[in-house]
């Protein structure tokens, strides 16, 4: 009887795998790989550099940034991608996320092509607060009078130039006698740093 049944499981086993390679399957050798090769966000960029090896990441955004997508890219072609359970083709972007104030976790699961190998990604995005957000400085003239009114501005960086069109000083240079308003109308640039 032990023969017989043997027998049974072998043929069965031999007709599935000639079966499997009929329609093009490969006989059960099934990619074991659940890794991304990339992995970006829309809003904002990872805090580390993408390794697939790593399964843990973060980002900040500024308080504008209510929502991101994430991007993944899978390795091996034939395995699945979903962000936050919901399926995402490889390259593509996922749908909107929205981020609160704060961390926001987003995951991120590669399904290998054997259908049971998975690696889990996440994100940390922090989105700046509100408060953070508010003004946070105030800046004015270092020689304020009436009718000076600050005008066009420019920004470089971490260099403010801040135009008086109406300014009347007749300082000149840097340092130079703020005092004395006998140039009418003069104008003048004030730096910040």
């Amino acid at each position: 009887m032990d023969k017989v049944k043997l027998s049974f499981d072998f043929l069965i086993t031999m007709i599935f795998t000639l079966l499997l390679a009929a329609c093009g399957g490969n006989g059960g050798d099934f990619s074991s790989d659940a890794s991304l090769v990339s992995l970006t966000l829309s809003s904002g960029e990872l805090d580390q550099v993408f390794q697939s090896s790593q399964l843990e990441y973060t980002a900040t955004v500024g308080f504008l940034a209510a929502s991101t997508t994430v991007t993944p890219t899978v390795e091996e072609s034939n395995a699945t991608v979903k962000v936050n359970g919901t399926a995402v083709i490889s390259g593509n972007p996922s749908e909107s996320i929205f981020l609160g104030q704060g961390d926001t976790v987003i995951t991120v699961m590669v399904t290998a092509e054997d259908g049971v190998t998975t690696r889990i990604y996440t994100i940390t995005v922090t989105r700046q607060s509100a408060s953070s957000f508010a003004q946070q400085a105030y800046i004015k003239a270092s020689n304020t009078g009436i009718d000076d009114h600050f005008g066009s501005v420019a920004l470089s960086g971490d260099t403010l130039a801040v135009g008086a069109f109406l300014e009347d000083s007749a300082a000149t240079g840097i340092d130079g006698d703020q005092a004395d308003n006998s140039a009418e109308n003069s104008g003048a640039v004030y730096v910040y740093q």
